[in-house]
């Protein structure tokens, strides 16, 4: 067998192949942050005050749900649960390494459903970061779910071996428990699906809305209040 000079065998061996992968990016990441809330006690006097409302006539009604008024968070039974969503949207917004002054919290309020309802597919407005907490969820409940939101994904439509949020192609649902909390971006597309119909239990969760004060530099918004 006929031996390659030793400075052509090192060349041979330092040849790069033909295709090389340096890396993968996984870009626009949509960044969900989930809580939990440990406290039951607390969570079960919250629900006394939400059904106490509900017996006083207050907030709107509809086919099989009603929701308070947005200002819970003004009442002093809300206002451990103020300083926790507060307290975590701190550490979020320093994450997100968002310049600010301060932040807090523009309204909070409740939904109290009929397990089997569902909630369509929807979006804060006017708030930078929202949140739900689950305060009563009965056996059956629909999952939270978040939509991918990139419209063109929706393009092709292949069938996955195994869906990946982090990817393509894959709707992520939350199986939720009692003192859960999720906080998320308000732009993030999200619902509850629907489930097996069950008009005895309830479905119970907190919903509210953040918004931080400072100056930004976007022409058409100076000051953001």
């Amino acid at each position: 067998m006929t031996q390659l000079h030793p400075l052509l065998q090192q060349s041979v061996q330092q040849t790069k192949p033909e295709v090389e992968q340096i890396a993968m990016h996984s870009l626009f990441a949509t960044p969900v942050f989930k809580f939990h809330i440990n406290d039951y006690n607390y969570l079960t006097k919250l629900v006394q005050k939400i059904l106490l409302l509900r017996d006083e006539g207050t907030g709107t009604s509809a086919p099989n749900t009603w929701c308070t008024d947005d200002n819970l968070n003004d009442y002093p039974e809300f206002e451990k649960l103020n300083q926790i969503v507060l307290n975590e949207s701190k550490h979020i917004l320093d994450y997100l390494c968002i310049a600010r002054d301060s932040h807090y919290i523009t309204c909070m309020w409740s939904n109290v459903s009929k397990v089997g309802h569902a909630h369509h597919v929807h979006i804060h407005p006017n708030s930078f970061l929202s949140g739900v907490v689950y305060l009563q969820i009965p056996p059956g409940s629909g999952a939270f779910f978040f939509k991918d939101p990139r419209p063109a994904i929706n393009m092709i439509l292949p069938n996955y071996t195994k869906p990946n949020v982090n990817l393509f192609g894959s709707q992520f649902r939350a199986e939720v428990k009692l003192g859960d909390m999720y906080i998320f971006p308000s732009w993030a597309e999200h619902g509850v699906q629907p489930s097996e119909w069950n008009p005895d239990a309830e479905r119970i969760s907190l919903s509210f809305n953040i918004m931080f004060k400072g100056e930004t530099r976007a022409t058409s918004a100076r000051i953001t209040y």
